[in-house]
C-alpha cells in the first residue's frame, strides 16, 4: 500500500522475508527502482527495498528481539504493518479493512515503548514507526514525533557532531535539519523534528539511482546528475555542492546514499526537491582513538574514494562565507565541554580537525583546480557477486543452483554473507 492506494499483493514468510509477488496493481506507485524485467527481478528488488527499511542487523538489537519474541528485524516490521515516518509505503493485511487513516504516523498516537526497549531501556512491544526506522545509531520517534539518536561508540560523540553541523549550516546558510541535545534515561542524544508531513513523503537517494543501470563508463556522480534530471529535479548540483562543503568541514564519511533523500508528494507523486541535509553525526572522527583524530584521512561514501577529492565536484564557490564560521572553534568547545563521555582531550582533537577542514576549504577556494570528475576516482561498486548474493538472501532464494551461480569465496562479503544466511536458518 502507497497511502490508501493498492500498489501490489505480496506473500512474506513468518521471518518477515518478501517470497512472492503475486500481483501488481499500480506501477507508477511501486518504490523507485523495486520494478524489474520480469516479476522474479521485480520481488528480487522488492526485497532488497525491504531490507532496506527494516532496522538493519548492525545495530545490535539481537536480544531485543529476542525478549520481543521475534525472529529477525523483517519480523518485528511486519509485525508493525511496515509504517515509519519517511513514507507512506504500509503492507495491509488481506481481509483486515485497514485505512491509512487507521494507521498514519503523523495522525494517530503511538507509544514509546518499542522506541525505549530498541534503547536498552524497556521491555515491550506496541506498534510504532520504530518497527521500520532504518540506520546504525539507535534511535527511536517520541510521541511528539522527534527523531532521538544516540552514539555507536563509547564517548558518543555523534549527538554533538549533528548540533555543530547544524551551527554551521545554519552561518553558511544551507538548508538543513536543525538538532538540539536531549537527556533520556540518562544519557544525552541527538533531537530532531520530522521531515515529513501527511503531504510530504520523503524517498532516499539509494532508490532514485536503482531506476536505471548505471553506466559504468561514466562516473557515480553523473549518474546521480542524469536520475535527478530524469524526475525534473531543478539545479540538483547546487544542492549536491553544498552537501559536499558540509561533509567536508565535518569530516563526514557516512554520506552514502541513505542518508540524502528527495521529498515528494504521496499523492500527486510531484517531486519536490531535495530534503534538508540531515545525518551528519557520524564525522569528526568520532570512530577513532584521540591521538588518532587530528591526522586521518577521512574516505568518502557519496562519489569518491577520499573525501577531500570530492571538491574537485565544486562548481561555483562564491556562495561559500568562510568568514560566518569565525568563531565555531569556541562553538564546538562550549557544545561539547560539559559532556560526561567526551573527554576535553578529545575535544580539542575535534577542533583541531575541524579548523583544518575549513583551512583546506579555503585553500580550495582561493586556489581553483577546475572541475574534475573520474570514474576511476569513484568509490568502489559492489561487484556482481555481491549484488546477487544480498537479493538471493532478502528473497530467501536459497536454491542452492543460485548460490553457486554467484558465490565466490574469494569474495569477504560473500563468505559474510553465506555465515549470515546459516544463521538464519540454523
Amino acid at each position: 500500500m502507497q497511502g490508501d492506494h493498492r500498489v501490489a499483493e505480496v506473500c512474506i514468510s513468518d521471518n518477515g522475508i518478501m517470497t512472492e509477488l503475486r500481483e501488481m496493481f499500480d506501477p507508477e506507485r511501486m518504490p523507485w527502482g523495486t520494478i524489474g524485467t520480469d516479476p522474479g527481478d521485480t520481488i528480487r528488488r522488492l526485497g532488497e527495498w525491504w531490507g532496506y527499511r527494516c532496522i538493519p542487523r548492525k545495530r545490535n538489537i539481537q536480544d531485543a528481539l529476542g525478549r520481543l519474541g521475534f525472529s529477525s528485524s523483517e519480523a518485528l516490521m511486519t509485525a508493525g504493518l511496515a509504517v515509519n515516518m519517511t513514507d507512506r509505503y504500509w503492507i495491509r493485511p488481506n481481509g483486515s479493512g485497514l485505512s491509512w487513516d487507521d494507521v498514519s504516523p503523523h495522525t494517530n498516537d503511538f507509544s514509546e515503548t518499542l522506541g525505549r526497549t530498541l534503547l536498552g531501556k524497556g521491555d515491550g512491544f506496541e506498534p510504532s514507526p520504530d518497527c521500520a526506522t532504518d540506520g546504525m545509531v539507535p534511535k527511536m520517534w517520541t510521541s511528539e514525533r522527534r527523531l532521538l539518536k544516540g552514539g555507536t561508540t563509547r564517548c558518543r560523540q555523534q549527538p554533538y557532531n549533528e548540533v555543530l553541523a547544524s551551527e554551521v549550516m545554519r552561518r553558511l546558510d544551507v538548508e538543513h535539519v536543525d538538532y538540539d541535545l536531549r537527556r533520556i534515561d540518562g544519557k544525552v542524544v541527538s533531537s530532531c523534528p520530522c521531515i515529513t508531513s501527511e503531504g510530504v513523503e520523503m524517498i532516499q537517494a539509494r532508490c532514485l539511482m536503482m531506476t536505471r543501470p548505471m553506466d559504468r563508463s561514466k562516473s557515480i556522480y553523473h549518474h546521480l546528475m542524469e536520475r535527478c534530471g530524469s524526475i525534473g529535479l531543478v539545479d540538483p548540483k547546487d544542492f549536491v555542492d553544498r552537501m559536499l562543503v558540509v561533509d567536508h568541514i565535518m569530516a563526514n564519511n557516512d554520506r552514502h546514499y541513505n542518508n540524502f533523500s528527495i521529498l515528494r508528494d504521496p499523492e500527486s507523486l510531484e517531486v519536490l526537491g531535495f530534503a534538508p541535509i540531515y545525518d551528519t553525526g557520524s564525522s569528526l572522527g568520532y570512530d577513532l582513538r584521540v591521538g588518532d583524530i587530528s591526522g586521518s584521512e577521512t574516505r568518502g561514501r557519496t562519489f569518491k574514494a577520499r573525501l577531500d577529492d570530492q571538491l574537485l565536484l565544486l562548481g561555483d564557490t562564491d556562495w561559500i562565507d568562510l568568514d560566518a564560521l569565525e568563531g565555531i572553534d569556541s562553538f564546538a568547545r562550549r557544545l561539547m565541554g560539559g559532556s560526561e563521555t567526551v573527554s576535553p582531550e578529545r575535544v580539542e582533537a575535534v577542533v583541531e580537525l575541524l579548523l583544518s577542514r575549513i583551512e583546506s576549504l579555503r585553500d580550495r577556494i582561493e586556489n581553483p583546480r577546475g572541475f574534475r570528475d573520474e570514474p576511476s576516482e569513484d568509490i568502489p561498486v559492489r561487484s556482481s557477486c555481491c549484488q546477487q548474493m544480498s537479493s538471493i538472501i532478502l528473497t530467501a532464494n536459497l536454491e542452492s543452483t543460485s548460490l553457486r551461480s554467484c558465490m565466490r569465496i574469494s569474495c569477504l562479503r560473500c563468505v559474510a554473507n553465506i555465515i549470515y544466511l546459516i544463521a538464519i536458518l540454523d
